[in-house]
């Protein structure tokens, strides 16, 4: 690996230097302990009469209603680069890191997290079955069901996460070798180089280190309504044989919004060291995470052992008041999106159940064909992100304006279905068997949807990120289309066993598969890309030159500073000289944690438009599926329950 780099500089022990081109190295390690509830209630009813022989009425509903709640406590170390030691696997393919150690002064974090949503279902309909000839018979069925999704939270959200943390991790190391990840580290809470904000300086890791960080609140619901009609003719021919005729209507509309918003509090660089203690100290407990492992020893030890928890919901009730009114504090809007599929169907069917006799062998056969035809209409609400933010090191995020125009998309198609089972004793206690069919599948909801999401880069480009990710659906997917075939044999060698041999071809097409492109969304720049000519290009242009460390951080704090002086390099230069360390080549964290709060960098015409990586549904994979199968079925004596009779299995079902 390249020395001076982003992850390694020239004191950097590296074990099993990496050989393949790319590497994978994670941003950070983390035990998470959940504790969740559930709560289900049911009800149904079912009323069915008969005013007369000829006529049969049925009435039936349901009822029921889902709670699920989920409580959440982190540790996380974020990873400082560069790494003071590293090692790699021997994977052929793509090196892993195993083994990372750091030695800078950072933050634990101890997000925490309470989900909570309650889902309710009710269904009712009714059915008609009116055998007006002794021949003839009609059947109508309808219902309607509903399903809503909402959020459950006691502040009105589906998801409430409030970071807490303390500046007090001296070192660290995360061993995955042995198959479940292992941290150590030490302890520093009197670190005056964060402006007295490391710790209490009590040489333990308590709820007096503890300031707020980020607070995001998720807002979500669904709902799903299907009303569906159905009439139906039947006609009796006589000697088992049936024809039936009818038709069929589903109106389905499903909607999904959402929204999330981000209140900066203490911020990433923790610039309220305290504060939890002060205001929140009856509403923080504190336990010891690791020990929660039954199976597992995360072999952590010291700091490690110490884990805080408490009510995401209740934390934020005093901590978000308390920074509403603090200039740039405020809770602001992430993004947002509000998604409506509703789908149409129509179709008419046929179906021949006959039973006879082919040459003095009994033989049964069941012929249909349907057809229907399905319009689909997708209409989004969704915020038009209006840039891409830079907040620090590697922190990104994207920010959400007003709602933009509609996005509405209409797409249709139509399919017949045709089958045909046949089934005949061609022997004495011998069956053959054929049947095919072409059947459907349509694509899921959520595949659906018109709304575009943009996501934020993981760090700056310029230092290797790859392409922020983005994801659209596909509201002009087509159905997955099986056509079936298939034959088989059986033998009925005794009234209650049989021997069955078989073969089938499926050919199935539409598949849905995932599609990956390049490309920009909303006209969104990138501060971090580092490209010539922009500010973030200047800054690793003078990383460069000058031998320094090419770190989020360093580049984060040039590239700001060349904002905060209005472009003025030696400005900037003079600002980012007096605070770095020769020696380290690190900045002094009280005037970093300041510059990263006091600055936000946004691209500018100079920045290049962002590149993403947009993830997209499409129909574009076939596959054939075939095979043989074999069968053998063997009763014994049964006593007291019957036996199984001997006639042949019917197709016609």
């Amino acid at each position: 690996m390249a020395r001076n780099g982003v992850y390694t500089d020239a004191a950097t022990k590296i074990t099993n230097s990496p050989t393949t081109p790319y590497v994978q190295i994670p941003n950070d390690s983390r035990y998470q302990f959940s504790e969740n509830r559930r709560e289900r209630l049911n009800g149904q009813a079912n009323i069915q009469f008969k005013p007369t022989d000829r006529l049969e009425i049925t009435i039936d509903g349901l009822y029921a209603r889902n709670k699920l709640s989920d409580e959440r406590s982190e540790q996380t170390n974020w990873f400082q680069r560069p790494f003071t030691e590293i090692t790699f696997d021997d994977n052929k393919q793509m090196q892993s890191a195993v083994i990372l150690a750091e030695s800078k002064q950072a933050d634990k974090g101890y997000e925490q997290q309470r989900f909570a949503t309650k889902t309710e279902l009710y269904s009712f309909g009714g059915n008609l079955k009116w055998n007006f000839t002794d021949v003839l018979s009609l059947k109508l069925d309808a219902n309607h069901s509903k399903s809503t999704t909402d959020p459950d939270n006691a502040n009105g959200t589906s998801a409430t996460t409030i970071s807490i943390g303390a500046l007090v991790r001296a070192t660290h190391k995360v061993d995955f070798t042995s198959g479940f990840p292992q941290q150590s580290e030490t302890l520093n809470d009197c670190n005056a180089t964060n402006g007295g904000r490391g710790g209490n300086c009590n040489n333990i890791l308590d709820i007096g280190d503890m300031g707020t960080q980020i607070a995001r609140e998720i807002f979500s619901e669904q709902e799903s309504r299907v009303n569906q009609f159905n009439a139906e003719l039947g006609w009796d021919l006589g000697n088992e044989s049936r024809f039936v005729f009818g038709g069929n209507y589903v109106d389905a509309k499903t909607r999904s919004a959402s929204s999330n918003t981000q209140q900066l509090l203490g911020d990433w660089g923790i610039t309220d060291t305290g504060l939890v203690s002060r205001l929140a100290g009856d509403l923080v407990s504190t336990y010891c995470l690791t020990c929660k492992f039954d199976k597992f020893d995360p072999a952590s030890t010291g700091s490690a052992l110490v884990a805080f928890r408490g009510d995401a919901v209740d934390l934020l009730n005093v901590f978000g008041p308390y920074y509403a009114n603090v200039p740039g504090r405020g809770r602001v809007l992430q993004g947002s999106s509000d998604d409506t599929v509703g789908e149409k169907t129509w179709a008419v069917y046929g179906q021949l159940n006959w039973t006879g006799d082919i040459g003095g062998r009994r033989a049964n056969a069941l012929i249909g064909a349907r057809y229907e035809q399905t319009r689909v209409n997708s209409l989004a609400l969704q915020s038009i992100p209006t840039a891409l933010e830079w907040q620090s090191d590697n922190d990104f995020a994207v920010l959400g304006g007003a709602a933009g125009g509609a996005v509405n998309v209409k797409a249709s198609y139509d399919n017949l279905l045709p089958s045909l089972d046949f089934n005949i004793e061609v022997l004495d206690n011998v069956v053959a068997r054929t049947s095919f069919s072409r059947t459907l599948a349509r694509a899921d909801y959520g595949n659906l949807f018109a709304s575009v999401s943009a996501n934020a880069p993981n760090r700056p480009t310029a230092l290797g990120a790859g392409a922020a990710p983005a994801s659209r659906q596909n509201p002009g997917l087509l159905p997955l289309v099986s056509d079936n075939f298939d034959v088989s044999v059986e033998w009925y060698y005794k009234p209650t066993s049989f021997v069955s041999v078989g073969f089938f071809n499926k050919n199935v097409r539409n598949f849905v598969g995932n599609q990956v492109t390049s490309g920009n969304l909303f006209g969104l720049r990138d501060p971090g890309s580092g490209a010539a000519g922009s500010r973030s290009g200047t800054a690793l242009d003078y990383l460069r030159s000058n031998g320094i460390a090419q770190t989020d951080e360093n580049l984060f704090a040039y590239t700001a500073l060349l904002q905060q002086n209005a472009g003025n390099r030696a400005a900037a230069t003079a600002a980012f000289q007096g605070a770095l360390d020769p020696a380290t080549g690190k900045l002094n964290g009280a005037f970093y944690n300041k510059l990263a709060l006091d600055v936000n960098l946004v691209g500018d015409s100079n920045d290049p438009l962002v590149n993403f990586a947009i993830s997209e549904p499409i129909n574009n994979r076939e596959a054939n599926i075939h095979g043989f199968e074999i069968a053998w079925t063997n009763f014994f004596g049964q006593t007291g329950l019957g036996s199984p009779p001997r006639t042949p299995r019917s197709a016609a079902t």
